[in-house]
């Protein structure tokens, strides 16, 4: 799964500071200054550089010279992680095919799915119910996901699966 676009602004203080010392391998304290665009963010900490763009790109500037970036696939996973939008936070509007993941008994599972909802029923307490629908691309069928534990969700336009 590829992220198209980086939501700059997911990425936190806390997740910055990791990053840097996942990909720069400094453990001690340290301070960082950390500057926002749309299309990049810049940590800068130690006089040092470590930069992350929209397009998932790295780039790391120690002592004004390009450096190889330690433990590339866990920052890209950390940042993949940050990328996850929680129900709590936003539900995807009716119709909308989003990339679900949920929690399981031994990790997690990735669906390719659709939100809908209902309109109240007698005996639902005046709300409405909305279910995921879950596409099966290998042979065509779609299911109901009742009753999961989701993690969060992406729509579906800004995943490559």
């Amino acid at each position: 799964m590829r992220i198209k676009k980086i939501k700059l602004n997911r990425i936190t203080d806390e997740h910055c500071k990791e990053i840097v010392r996942l990909g720069a391998g400094y453990l001690d304290d340290f301070d960082l200054s950390i500057a926002r665009g749309d299309n990049v963010l810049i940590i800068r900490f130690l006089d040092n550089e470590f930069t992350i763009s929209w397009d998932g790109s790295l780039g790391l500037e120690v002592d004004g010279e390009d450096k190889r970036i330690l433990f590339i696939g866990e920052i890209i996973h950390l940042i993949a992680e940050t990328q996850w939008i929680k129900e709590s936070e936003k539900v995807p509007a009716h119709g909308k095919k989003i990339i679900l993941k949920a929690k399981t008994d031994n990790g997690f599972v990735i669906y390719n799915c659709e939100l809908f909802s209902e309109p109240p029923r007698e005996g639902d307490g005046g709300y409405p119910m909305i279910y995921y629908m879950a596409e099966n691309n290998s042979d065509g069928i779609s299911f109901d996901l009742f009753d999961i534990n989701i993690i969060g969700w992406i729509d579906a336009k800004n995943v490559e699966l």
